[in-house]
């Protein structure tokens, strides 16, 4: 008769959140320790920079591409428009013929 109808209210899982921040803080501490003490950081800002100057020269070579086939492109859209171009004059004259 005087029974409580409300569900309980569901609770996310809290146990574990403080490891998730530990070990997250210890990844962000290692890194920047790794990144900015002089000698044990200097391996990997080597490897950074590397890979830098390889991106970098990468989207050079990308970009040189890009505009040969741009080219290359706008060649073969040409052709092509000057064939349809064709095309339809010599239907045109076709239809034309076929009148008289």
């Amino acid at each position: 008769m005087f029974k409580n109808n409300q569900k309980p209210k569901k609770t996310k899982c809290k146990h574990f959140r403080w490891l998730r921040g530990v070990l997250f803080g210890g990844f962000i501490a290692t890194l920047l320790t790794c990144l900015f003490t002089p000698k044990s950081g200097d391996q990997l800002r080597k490897k950074i920079l590397k890979v830098k100057t390889s991106s970098a020269k990468k989207s050079r070579v990308l970009f040189k591409n890009s505009k040969q086939h741009t080219k290359s492109f706008i060649k073969q859209a040409k052709l092509l428009a000057k064939n349809i171009s064709n095309e339809l004059q010599d239907f045109k004259k076709g239809i034309l013929d076929e009148k008289d």
